[in-house]
């Protein structure tokens, strides 16, 4: 837990190299910016146990070497993207405890990701 609160700024999108990306358990809110789909060399995102809210971002389709991506226990009201299926690499896959509205896309359905959680 490092305490850390507020949004995630939208210059963000200028660590292009950034390969993890980790903010699990801190006291971030407000909706994901635009702008990380520009960290396209990400392989890890951990937003875990935050207070995002709002929708998931389509911009997250560029992330082609995403293999971990944990959404979990935030205030995300939306659609799950259909392009989450459309990340080959993505081998985990957490976004439990959240407001999606809807049953996952044919794209994540069992057996294309091997470990993943939506409930």
């Amino acid at each position: 837990m490092n305490n850390t609160t507020g949004g995630i700024p939208c210059e963000i999108g200028k660590s292009s190299h950034l390969h993890a990306f980790d903010l699990l358990f801190n006291h971030l809110f407000g909706e994901i910016p635009n702008e990380l789909g520009k960290l396209n060399s990400l392989s890890k995102l951990i937003l875990k146990w935050n207070q995002f809210t709002g929708r998931l971002p389509p911009e997250i389709r560029s992330f082609s070497k995403l293999e971990d991506l944990d959404l979990s226990i935030n205030r995300f009201i939306s659609s799950i993207p259909e392009c989450l299926g459309k990340l080959l690499k993505l081998h985990y896959l957490d976004l439990s405890k959240n407001q999606f509205f809807q049953e996952l896309p044919k794209e994540l359905e069992k057996g294309s990701i091997p470990n993943r959680s939506s409930s």
